[in-house]
């Protein structure tokens, strides 16, 4: 009888590959803005509204095909499983004063967050990803915690004739003069991906700014396409505190996985012969803060 129970629970809830049925068509419709969002600010607007009363829609959701929208479903679905507490001392967090007290996400729901997105994204993520979303705390919106192992290889800048060397291990990629001004003179840290023909570089910041990610011929030094990552979509204003961002690119057959964490974790896939999007996914983004109070 239970066995029945399951199979008709799953007949209800999917149908084809994976796509849930009787989604509520306002549902599909925010589903399908937020993946087709122009911007992050467009985004944010959509994902305020579809997560602004977290509910029993989040196993529907974790099943769409929009994959940016399923993973941001099961993190929501981790934060519904509550909130342990922890106190934090100026050693962990040197902007505090005082040891302070912050909500933390829960053990065992950010390894149950971790474990779907592996699952469906059929990629290993790296350990210091991980690291950060286990160690999510703050106010609301939870932020996420500041790896302190196996954090990406660095990227050393040298400056050579007729340009700058990118140096990680033992990849070395040469950067011409004009494109070395016109992208390391913006950003605070570079991360790269390389295979003998084709180098894939993001040049990113430690605020949160959208930035770029470039694919580079090998051979001629140019610029095959140009992407641009989100991250946490900050756009202007302030900013105050420590700020952190470390990033990871995969290469993984015909895609570009680009991982980071700073003011907050996403994840965002490219096709790596044209650049354009496949997904993106962030915890939260910079104008949700602004919506929430609303």
């Amino acid at each position: 009888m239970r066995a029945s129970l399951v199979l008709l629970s799953l007949s209800i809830l999917t149908i084809g590959a994976g796509e849930p049925r009787r989604l509520d068509p306002k549902i599909q419709k925010l589903v399908e803005q937020i993946a087709a969002a122009p911007d992050a600010k467009t985004a944010a607007r959509v994902y305020a509204t579809l997560f602004k009363k977290p509910d029993r829609k989040l196993l529907m959701l974790k099943q769409v095909s929009q994959t940016g929208v399923a993973l941001r479903a099961g993190w929501e679905e981790a934060l519904l499983a509550g909130r342990n507490k922890r106190i934090f001392t100026k050693e962990m967090i040197p902007e505090i004063p005082e040891p302070t007290e912050y909500p933390v996400i829960k053990p065992e729901a950010a390894q149950r967050f971790l474990g779907f997105i592996e699952g469906r994204l059929r990629v290993q993520l790296p350990s210091w990803w991980e690291e950060a979303v286990r160690n999510s705390y703050g106010d609301d919106p939870l932020g996420p915690g500041e790896p302190k192992k196996g954090l990406p290889q660095e990227v050393v800048r040298k400056k050579e004739k007729g340009g700058v060397l990118l140096c990680m291990g033992h990849e070395r990629v040469l950067l011409g003069e004009a494109v070395a001004e016109q992208y390391l003179s913006n950003c605070d840290g570079v991360a790269i991906s390389a295979n003998p023909k084709r180098c894939f570089i993001g040049f990113y910041n430690t605020v949160g700014y959208p930035y770029p990610l470039v694919c580079l011929n090998r051979e001629t030094g140019v610029p095959v396409w140009e992407a641009k990552v989100w991250d946490w979509a900050f756009d202007g204003g302030g900013t105050s505190g420590r700020w952190f961002e470390n990033v990871s690119l995969v290469e993984q057959g015909e895609r570009v996985f680009v991982f980071g964490s700073g003011a907050c974790f996403y994840i965002e896939v490219f096709d790596s012969k044209t650049g354009a999007n496949e997904f993106r996914f962030a915890n939260y983004y910079c104008r949700e803060l602004d919506l929430d109070k609303k």
